[in-house]
């Protein structure tokens, strides 16, 4: 009801409108529905397993490549020092280290709207959708960190046993040299 408000010159009082109040809370949904997320959910969670698997096949790959290269590596230098050995060229001291909102309605004029968030929070299939998305990505890239410290672990194994096959062939050929520079 408008109140009236009287005028200082004797004139009957005049009506002042008030505004409308509206109160909207929103109602408390049921969670989604998994009959209708669930296979989007599993489409989504086979595509990023597929992707696991592809990930992990090719870090065997990987691997494999890395032992290729080190033994091809590790048979040309052995090449190299047994033919060093025999001839030295000057220079040649390389070592394998080195190398690598309304519509249809019109709006109330004068309308104080309060929208009340409810209570507990739901989830939206969209959230839900996100949340599983950032968990695959964060393990994805820990299996990522893995799969380098093992390359890293793989490649330091395999120069030191590198290594300690070159000092054995190493002495052999010079013992070989040896014997032959001292021989008949």
């Amino acid at each position: 009801m408008p109140d009236k408000i009287a005028n200082a010159g004797g004139d009957p009082p005049v009506a002042v409108p008030q505004p409308t109040v509206v109160t909207v809370e929103v109602a408390q949904t049921l969670p989604p529905d998994a009959s209708a997320v669930g296979p989007l959910l599993d489409a989504l969670e086979s595509s990023q397993a597929q992707g696991e698997l592809s990930l992990s096949e090719s870090a065997v790959q990987e691997f494999d490549g890395l032992t290729d290269t080190v033994l091809a590596e590790v048979l040309a230098q052995v090449q190299s020092l047994a033919g060093s050995v025999a001839s030295p060229a000057p220079g040649d001291n390389a070592s394998f280290e080195q190398t690598g909102f309304l519509t249809g309605r019109q709006p109330l004029e004068q309308a104080v709207v309060r929208v009340v968030e409810p209570e507990v929070p739901y989830a939206t299939v969209a959230s839900l959708a996100q949340d599983l998305e950032e968990r695959r990505s964060i393990s994805s890239g820990l299996v990522r960190a893995r799969l380098l410290e093992l390359d890293l672990s793989l490649l330091k194994r395999e120069n030191g046993l590198v290594r300690r096959a070159l000092g054995v062939v190493s002495k052999r050929l010079l013992a070989q040299v040896a014997s032959a520079a001292s021989g008949p």
